[in-house]
C-alpha cells in the first residue's frame, strides 16, 4: 500500500471530489515533447541561491508537514506528489535556498524505473530507451514562483544526467498548462505530438 495513502483528505474534500468525478470520467489533452540533452538552453534564474539535493525520506515527511500553509490548490498538487513518491518513483531532488527552505521539487525518471511506469502508468507513460530519461512532476512552492526556479532545476539535473550517459530527455505537458509548456519549449524541447486521454472509471486509456 502507499504509505502515503493517509494524506489524501490533506487535498481537501471539495479537490477530492473534483478528482473523483475526473479520475470517472473525463477527456485530457496532452503533448508529448522531447529534447537532446546537450542543446539545451540556459534559462534566466531570479532567485535565491539554491542547494540542489535527492529526496529522502525526511525530505518528504518535511514537505508532507508544511501542507497545512499551502493554498487549497498547492495542497492539492503536493498530496499528488507524495503519492507519486510512495509509488516508488525515489528520484526526486528538492531545491533549496540558504536557509535550508525547499523552494521546489522535481523528479528525473530513468529506464531503470520502466517496471515502475508499467505497473502504475502504462497507459499514460512510454518506456523509456536505455538513452534516455523523463522529467514529470515539478513543483515550485508560491513564494519563489515567477523566478525561473523549475527551468533552472529541469536543466540541471538533464545535465548531470548527461554526465551519466543519457542523451535524450522526454517530458509530457497538459495543452491548458500554458506557462509548464512554454517553458520546456524556452529550454529547448520541442513537441513531437499530441494526444487525447480518456479516463474512465479510474482507467487512463491513451496510446503512449
Amino acid at each position: 500500500m502507499n504509505p502515503y495513502l493517509p494524506m489524501l483528505p490533506r487535498m481537501g474534500w471539495r479537490n477530492l471530489a473534483t478528482a473523483a468525478g475526473h479520475n470517472l470520467l473525463s477527456v485530457n489533452h496532452y503533448y508529448a515533447l522531447n529534447a537532446r540533452i546537450s542543446t539545451l538552453e540556459a534559462r534566466p534564474y531570479r532567485g535565491p541561491d539554491l542547494n540542489i539535493l535527492k529526496t529522502g525520506e525526511p525530505d518528504m515527511k518535511e514537505l508532507a508537514g508544511s501542507l497545512q500553509g499551502l493554498d487549497d490548490e498547492s495542497r492539492k498538487e503536493m498530496v499528488i506528489r507524495l503519492m507519486y513518491y510512495g509509488e516508488g518513483f525515489h528520484d526526486c531532488y528538492v531545491a533549496r535556498t540558504p536557509d535550508h527552505e525547499p523552494a521546489g521539487i522535481l523528479w528525473i525518471v530513468f529506464p531503470s524505473s520502466n517496471h515502475l511506469l508499467a505497473k502504475h502508468y502504462r497507459r499514460r507513460f512510454a518506456p523509456l530507451r536505455a538513452d534516455q530519461v523523463m522529467v514529470e512532476n515539478g513543483f515550485c512552492f508560491p513564494r519563489y514562483r515567477g523566478l525561473g526556479l523549475l527551468p533552472r532545476l529541469t536543466r540541471h539535473l538533464l545535465l548531470e544526467a548527461r554526465n551519466a550517459g543519457y542523451e535524450y530527455s522526454v517530458a509530457y505537458a497538459p495543452v491548458h498548462k500554458v506557462v509548464s509548456l512554454n517553458e520546456f519549449l524556452r529550454l529547448g524541447f520541442t513537441i513531437t505530438r499530441m494526444f487525447t486521454e480518456y479516463r474512465v472509471f479510474g482507467r487512463a486509456l491513451r496510446t503512449v
